[in-house]
């Protein structure tokens, strides 16, 4: 090791997350920027999983993201080509990316360009659908793929006009900075951020040379879709916690994710190894005529939100979600981020909370301190139903696995005593 001991490491992977300068910077087809796309292949979200342990809202993105590449025109068309191996399956996480729910990526999809000025990496994301009947909830109707053909013709090349007008790109520190102190917490409630993102971008997309028509349709989707800045934040997290996972010491939490099957982790002082346990069930309020026993277990890489320190960590900086996902309010918020702070490293006074007596939000959760107290990370998620072609159904919270926590300390002490050896 040089650091002196885990603790000094630990402060340099927490200056690393607090020091770093992520900038959105443009939106194009994904097999542009990641070369493992250029062909049949799909990226997921959650460590590495096969086609036959795929959830079925996650086989379902699936259906769609092959009937929008032109692969398949039918369901039935897509099933048969998914099962016979003819399409490699990817993790989102391997490639500098990062995907919500199903976290489903096909080469045609356009994908946010995340650029973290401090240490020099990118990190990748697909734009948000809006709510309901959308892909990455496993629905993969007409109407899911037309939106994917209109977002790929029209959303994603408008937005990469503007931001070619900006000399620097979008600076999402300063966005970030500023929603937290309105409300948000970037996992589930997004309407400030993503309301600051429409501020910024319009005047831009005034500019760029696109016809009023699809000026106006950009414009309502913007205007309509709360949580569309939630991608954004998911490529944000992406590119400071990969900058994060470069010190490669300590006992860091730098990934979690989960793919309907597993839940994984990664951490500071072991690289890319991802440590599992079994998903759980994500539990919280239903959309009418929807029940806990329509639930689909936890899935999506959108905890890369709870590994930076927001979401579920940051409950009390958005009282107004508590009650969304099924929680108290207030004095839930309140409890819910004075227990997170028992297994972080500290506060991250870039953003800071007024409803927490402006403190910061939590920065670094220590594999050490959850092992120790017991606590796992709480998140907020949206919850899928467990048939294809559904879609979401509700929103609430789930709990990490704490096996995943003990694994991962297991693993760090092995090295590091295999180190001490030698």
């Amino acid at each position: 090791m040089i650091y002196k001991n885990l603790d000094q490491a630990n402060e340099a992977v927490v200056a690393k997350i607090t020091e770093a300068q992520p900038f959105l910077v443009d939106v194009v087809p994904a097999k542009s920027v990641i070369k493992e796309l250029d062909g049949k292949s799909l990226l997921h979200a959650g460590p590495p999983i096969k086609w036959e342990d795929m959830t079925e809202p996650m086989q379902g993105s699936c259906y769609g993201a092959a009937i929008f590449e032109g692969w398949a025109s039918s369901r039935e068309e897509a099933e048969k080509l998914l099962s016979e191996g003819s399409v490699t399956f990817i993790p989102c996480h391997d490639v500098d990316a990062v995907g919500p729910m199903g976290g489903i990526t096909s080469g045609s999809m356009p994908v946010l360009v995340v650029e973290n000025r401090e240490h020099g990496n990118r990190a990748y994301c697909t734009l948000n659908e809006g709510i309901g009947k959308v892909l990455r909830f496993g629905a993969y109707g007409e109407e899911v793929v037309n939106r994917l053909h209109w977002i790929k013709d029209v959303l994603g090349p408008s937005l990469s006009k503007a931001l070619g007008k900006m000399e620097q790109g979008m600076n999402l520190g300063v966005i970030v900075s500023k929603a937290i102190t309105m409300g948000d917490e970037f996992h589930q409630r997004n309407i400030a951020a993503s309301a600051l993102f429409m501020k910024d971008i319009m005047p831009y997309l005034l500019e760029a040379e696109i016809s009023h028509r699809e000026l106006r349709e950009v414009s309502k989707f913007l205007a309509d879709t709360d949580q569309f800045f939630l991608n954004i934040a998911m490529a944000y997290c992406k590119s400071v916690m990969d900058a994060a996972k470069s010190i490669g010491e300590g006992t860091i939490v730098t990934a979690m994710t989960r793919n309907g099957n597993e839940f994984a982790i990664k951490v500071s002082g072991l690289g890319d190894k991802w440590f599992t346990a079994p998903v759980n069930m994500p539990k919280g309020l239903f959309f009418t005529g929807y029940t806990q026993e329509d639930a689909n277990l936890d899935m999506g890489d959108s905890a890369i939100t709870e590994t930076f320190g927001v979401g579920g960590m940051a409950m009390i900086a958005a009282p107004g979600v508590t009650r969304f996902v099924g929680a108290d309010g207030m004095g839930a918020a309140m409890e819910i981020s004075d227990e997170m702070e028992e297994i972080s490293a500290g506060h991250n006074q870039n953003l800071a909370i007024p409803t927490w007596d402006f403190k910061g939000a939590l920065v670094g959760i220590d594999v050490r301190k959850v092992v120790e107290t017991g606590i796992t990370p709480l998140i907020n998620t949206g919850i899928a139903h467990k048939k294809a072609g559904v879609g979401q159904i509700g929103a609430g919270t789930v709990r990490a696995p704490y096996d995943c926590f003990t694994k991962a300390l297991e693993g760090l002490v092995e090295k590091y005593a295999s180190e001490e050896d030698n």
